[in-house]
């Protein structure tokens, strides 16, 4: 709701151009736009999922309701005036406390406080029915799938990154990527790729070019194993797919590479030995260990004195287990596709350029594509508990 109170800012000040942003004079004052504007959110998002009985049908609506209005503000942005205009709209967007009074601040502190905690419940569960969805297709009893999406939505990933409540959408939203692209590969079902490429998109775009590196690593894997049959027909529905849930999500898209294009972080890439190396020998063993052992704050480092650890969501650990259960399924099966995506991750996980492929080529150091393999790695898991052959005791 953040990006439609800008709308309404915005939407004042093109109004009144000549007039300060926070002037006092103002007949609308700043806090009633953004307020009307949440409120044109909340009535358009409800219809879209009144009609639904499931549950995630309210939040994909807010998502795609949402990220309308994103697309709107990011277009603002950039036709705004750089001198007066868009100073306002960025400090309003990072939420300024210039004109906030104490009593402001106890006003919003309590529906703050009592919306964050059913709104994590739901991202949670959320993410756990598309991890249930996802891993169903690999085990024979479900509930070892109910198993494996524990897993992956209370993964080291999800809980480390919950001060960052953007992240914990896309980890939301991504197992239902991957399981409608299992119903395009294995079952012919046509229409929900597009689409969950299309709230993919629309849910956080950076993030979702980390998503289309993941994709493709999935795909070849999957094919060089034999999982699939693969023909020129589905590769073509595929292909045709995957270009229309682009299409559809270049709402979003298209204003935002617009508004971005300009920013020097976008172009800051890596060189020479950057490519390939990392320059501290702390930072290969911090990202062996973060597949290991459980995160440490975002703030704070427990054993490291050097490299990039802070707050980079540097973790793929599953609660209580580990990779106890990955190394048994590891150890039991031969030329297995889970095996070839997760050794293929580690590969890109420990060579920067490659870690930088899911960030467009950035050479700043972050390890916020983990939720992907994490997903594999719960499939990994329950797979080996199922399996009344494997010795997960076994050293």
């Amino acid at each position: 709701a953040s990006t439609v109170p800008a709308l309404g800012f915005t939407g004042m000040m093109g109004a009144r151009p000549n007039r300060p942003p926070y002037s006092t004079q103002s007949p609308t004052p700043l806090p009633m736009a953004g307020i009307t504007r949440t409120a044109v959110v909340l009535l358009l998002m409800t219809p879209m999922a009144i009609s639904s009985a499931m549950m995630p049908a309210m939040v994909l609506a807010g998502v795609m309701v949402g990220s309308l209005f994103s697309a709107g503000t990011s277009f603002i942005k950039l036709v705004a005036d750089t001198n007066e205009q868009l100073p306002a709209i960025t400090y309003w967007l990072m939420g300024s406390l210039s004109s906030i009074k104490d009593k402001d601040v106890l006003f919003l502190s309590i529906p703050v406080a009592l919306g964050m905690v059913p709104l994590l419940v739901l991202k949670f569960g959320v993410a756990g029915g598309g991890a249930f969805l996802y891993l169903r297709r690999y085990v024979k009893n479900e509930n070892y799938a109910v198993l494996g999406a524990c897993l992956y939505a209370l993964s080291g990933f999800a809980v480390y990154n919950v001060f960052f409540n953007h992240f914990v959408d896309v980890v939301a939203l991504f197992p239902y990527l991957l399981w409608s692209l299992d119903e395009a590969l294995y079952n012919d079902r046509r229409s929900w790729f597009a689409f969950w490429v299309a709230v993919n998109l629309v849910n956080n775009y950076f993030f979702f070019i980390g998503q289309v590196v993941f994709l493709a690593i999935y795909f070849i894997c999957k094919l060089s194993a034999g999982d699939f049959r693969l023909t020129a027909k589905k590769f073509g529905l595929l292909a045709f797919e995957s270009v229309l849930g682009v299409a559809m999500g270049s709402i979003l898209l298209v204003p935002a590479v617009l508004s971005i294009l300009q920013n020097p972080r976008t172009i800051d890439l890596s060189s020479g030995w950057g490519f390939l190396t990392y320059s501290k020998p702390q930072q290969y063993l911090a990202i062996l260990l973060s597949w290991v052992l459980p995160p440490d704050s975002p703030y704070m480092t427990s054993i490291w004195s050097e490299g990039i650890i802070k707050w980079t969501s540097m973790t793929a650990y599953l609660p209580l287990c580990s990779l106890a259960g990955v190394v048994a399924y590891w150890r039991a099966r031969q030329g297995d596709s889970k095996k070839r995506i997760i050794a293929v991750c580690m590969v890109f996980a420990l060579v920067p350029i490659l870690n930088s492929a899911f960030y467009a080529l950035n050479s700043s150091y972050y390890a916020r594509w983990f939720y992907m393999p994490v997903l594999i790695l719960a499939a990994m898991t329950v797979s080996a508990w199922e399996d009344p052959s494997l010795d997960l005791a076994r050293p």
